[in-house]
């Protein structure tokens, strides 16, 4: 038996974008592999403590509905009804300890940094790439900048937001997607970029 040495190294759930060649760019593609994120779920009787809470900790605003917010070191996606989904750039696994500290006692804190990927879309054509695939009407007028979907890609949960638009004018969007079923939707967004889908 011959010894081996093996190296284990995080890698990217999305690592198939490699795969996107030049002429697909009209597209812009940003993998945020490294994002703190967290599922919270209120108590009951306790989101105007929570939304005051969130507020003076983070600055952000605790958003009613399926809305975005954003404080800078948080961001909060509404997901369901005292629900939500939290994102820190560059947390990773800290941002689950954070907001125990920060909220304990009026939500649950549920660690997702290593179960769910965050990818930025962007580009002129975004719009009719994704009504390939996405049974949510995200026209200007029926999905504003701050809205939030849940919703399901070729049978897998997604969740996914619009950001303010780029500053050549593009829509953005970013898509919550299992780690588990990255891959198989990175070969759709392919797909759907050359027109294939």
């Amino acid at each position: 038996m011959h010894n081996r040495d093996f190296v284990i190294a995080p890698q990217s759930a999305f690592t198939d974008l490699g795969d996107i060649d030049a002429g697909d760019r009209a597209v812009g593609v940003q993998d945020f592999d490294g994002v703190g994120l967290a599922n919270v779920q209120v108590h009951n009787g306790r989101e105007q403590q929570l939304a005051e809470r969130i507020n003076a900790r983070f600055n952000v605003a605790l958003p009613r509905g399926p809305r975005y917010t954003n404080g800078g070191r948080l961001a909060l996606a509404g997901i369901g009804p005292g629900s939500w989904l939290a994102i820190a750039p560059e947390r990773a696994n800290e941002l689950p300890r954070l907001l125990e500290s920060e909220i304990s006692g009026l939500a649950s804190v549920s660690d997702q940094s290593d179960g769910l990927a965050v990818l930025r879309l962007t580009g002129a054509p975004i719009r009719k790439v994704l009504t390939q695939f996405v049974a949510v009407d995200i026209h200007a007028r029926a999905f504003a900048v701050g809205d939030v979907a849940v919703t399901t890609v070729a049978y897998v949960g997604v969740t996914f937001w619009r950001l303010s638009d780029s500053r050549e004018g593009f829509p953005v969007f970013e898509f919550a997607v299992p780690r588990s079923f990255a891959s198989s939707f990175t070969r759709l967004l392919m797909k759907a970029i050359r027109g294939k889908a």
